[in-house]
């Protein structure tokens, strides 16, 4: 899993926790590795899935904004749309390990 979004990746280090929309069906539970730019090189750290909530609603969105690094769902939704070329069609909640 990759993360590229600056103020995203900082809210990831900051907390431990990330709330992510993505167009893959992660499972509660799976571990994953998610990949950073920090300066010219690319950092890694190990999370675990917590939840997955398909189609996402607006109202949904709001409840994790805080741990999506965006100040509205509107330009979080917006931003995956143009990262995916295509509409998420879940919410990925994830806490880093270690």
């Amino acid at each position: 899993m990759r993360v590229t979004v600056p103020r995203v990746v900082n809210t990831m280090l900051s907390s431990g926790r990330l709330a992510t929309l993505r167009t893959y069906p992660y499972k509660k539970g799976k571990r994953v590795i998610i990949k950073y730019p920090q300066g010219l090189q690319e950092k890694r750290v190990k999370a675990v899935v917590e939840e997955v909530i398909p189609n996402p609603t607006p109202e949904v969105l709001e409840q994790y904004l805080e741990l999506s690094g965006f100040d509205t769902p509107k330009e979080w939704w917006l931003t995956a749309c143009a990262l995916h070329k295509t509409s998420p069609r879940y919410l990925v909640v994830l806490r880093l390990l270690g």
